[in-house]
């Protein structure tokens, strides 16, 4: 598995958020479990998804779980084991990962991180 590091990652968006004077993430455990929870589901499968085999987005898969938020995003990276934290914001730059990271209606984060072929998948929730 790669070194990569949630809590690297977040300093990083949080570095982020002050330059465009938004306020810093709040780490929220329930959101890293479920976050490492889909990172595991979509370990096992050959191509990345945001949707269950119920259909279920990111915001019905937080309500299901008993997670009650009206606003919900989901960035996903593939990455190979050498990449790092700053690779993973770079290539998300001027695209809507970057512009969830950036909204400053999101205030909790969550990280999971899994193995997934020759690297890991990595996802970050985001709620208000």
């Amino acid at each position: 598995m790669s070194r990569f590091l949630p809590e690297r990652f977040k300093t990083l968006a949080d570095r982020m958020r002050t330059d465009e004077e938004i306020d810093s993430l709040n780490k929220d455990a329930f959101l890293s479990k479920q976050a490492t929870s889909w990172a595991h589901y979509n370990s096992d499968r050959p191509t990345i998804v945001h949707y269950d085999a119920e259909r279920r987005g990111p915001l019905e898969r937080l309500k299901h779980a008993g997670f009650q938020k009206r606003l919900v995003s989901e960035n996903i990276a593939v990455m190979p084991a050498q990449a790092t934290e700053a690779d993973i914001l770079a290539s998300w730059k001027g695209k809507k990962e970057e512009e969830n990271l950036l909204n400053p209606l999101y205030r909790n984060v969550g990280f999971g991180l899994a193995p997934f072929k020759q690297g890991c998948v990595f996802v970050v929730l985001l709620t208000e």
